[in-house]
Parts: structure tokens; sequence; C-alpha cells
């Protein structure tokens, strides 16, 4: 009985060291993932903390829509590692002011293919293909793949209302935050074309009810918090 209760031992403490090697391993990977996104951010000052406003955007788009906090959360993840991919994009065309040649904007659109190959491995496999989508359109104009309407993964299509908004509300490279009443009016205009309408018309009641303050979440991810 001792020779078999110490094998069981062994057993179960093996189980465990390799169960926590497992668990370090993955929260390194999920560290150093998070690391090259602030290290990306950190080489344009105007899209410091995009990945941070655009999750939260999705995560209130999700709750206002029905779903659960666990998809809250999942998408929150997606919505931080979105653009992950654009690391391997050099910043002349990153941080370039002016309007895009074909050529660097072909490099530009990359930006969620390379984010989903280095998303598509543990433990980050299941965000993979909702980051892979969210530049596709709702009318089918959209990159990589021109998927259309309801072949879009339903949460790639709330970070991509999300991370327009986030453009459109935010200071970038090439010019100034735009005006809150013309980016209401934009997120109306691209319904049904850019947008699942359904998506746009939970994002507007949010603002509207002010559960999304742009400037408020803006000034947060800056270090500066409203009073």
């Amino acid at each position: 009985i001792g020779t078999w209760f110490l094998g069981l031992f062994a057993i179960w403490w093996i189980h465990l060291k390799g169960k926590n090697y497992l668990n370090e391993k993955t929260k390194l990977y999920e560290e150093s993932m998070y690391g090259l996104i602030d290290m990306m951010e950190k080489r344009d000052s105007y899209t410091a903390g995009h990945s941070q406003r655009v999750a939260e955007y999705s995560r209130l788009i999700v709750l206002a829509s029905g779903g659960s906090h666990d998809d809250a959360d999942f998408v929150y993840k997606a919505g931080m590692l979105h653009d992950i991919g654009k690391i391997e994009i050099p910043d002349a065309i990153l941080l370039k002011p002016d309007k895009l040649n074909e050529t660097e904007y072909a490099l530009i659109k990359r930006h969620s293919t390379a984010s989903y190959e280095l998303l598509c491995r543990e433990p980050f496999s299941s965000l993979a293909n909702i980051v892979l989508h969210h530049h596709e359109r709702y009318d089918g104009k959209g990159y990589p793949d021109g998927l259309k309407g309801e072949q879009i993964p339903f949460l790639s299509q709330i970070i991509t209302v999300a991370d327009a908004f986030d453009a459109m509300t935010a200071n970038r490279v090439y010019r100034k935050q735009l005006d809150l009443d013309f980016v209401v009016g934009e997120l109306k205009r691209c319904s049904g074309t850019q947008f699942d309408p359904h998506l746009v018309e939970i994002m507007l009641s949010l603002i509207e009810e002010g559960v999304i303050d742009a400037e408020r979440l803006y000034a947060k991810a800056k270090g500066e918090q409203k009073e």
C-alpha cells in the first residue's frame, strides 16, 4: 500500500509541477504580447492607449447587447490585441502624416493578418480569428477576406465599431480629434455599409446615455483622469 500511495503521490506531484510550468509559461507569453502592444503604442504618442480604449468600448457594447461578462472579458482581450500586427510596420509608414501610397496602404492592411499569425497559438488562439476580421465591412468591402454581414464574426463587428469610434475621437498623426457631433453623424452614415446597424444603435445609445464618454476615457488612458 505504501508503494502504491507513493506512486500516486509522484503522479500527482509531476502533474502539479507540469501544470504550474504551463501556467507560468502561459503567463509569460501573455505578458510578452501585452508588452509588445505597449511598445508599439509608445512609438506613436497619438495612438497611446488606443488598444485599451477599443477594448473598453468593445466590452461595453457586448454588455449592452445582452452578452455575458465572459463574452465581455473575451472581447476585451481581443480589443487589447487587435493591432498587435502593426509591430511589423516601419515607423516611416505607421507615423506618416501624409496620405499613404498604394504600397504603403497595402502594408498597413496586412496588420490584421500579421496579428492573426502572432495570436494563432495558445493561449490566444481563440482570439486570433476575431482579430483577423476586425477590418471587414458589413457590405463586404473590407479586408482581408471581404466577408459580408453575418459572415463576419459578431465580436469582430463589435471591435470594428469600437475601433472606428476611437480613431475618430482621438488625435491621430494625420489629423486632430474630430468633433463628437461629426463622429455620431459618421456612425449613422456608415450604418449598414461599414457597420452592423444594430451595433451602431447600441453604440449611439451608450454615447447618448453617457456610458461611453470618449473624452474621459481618452484622458484616463493618458493618465489625466478628469475630475
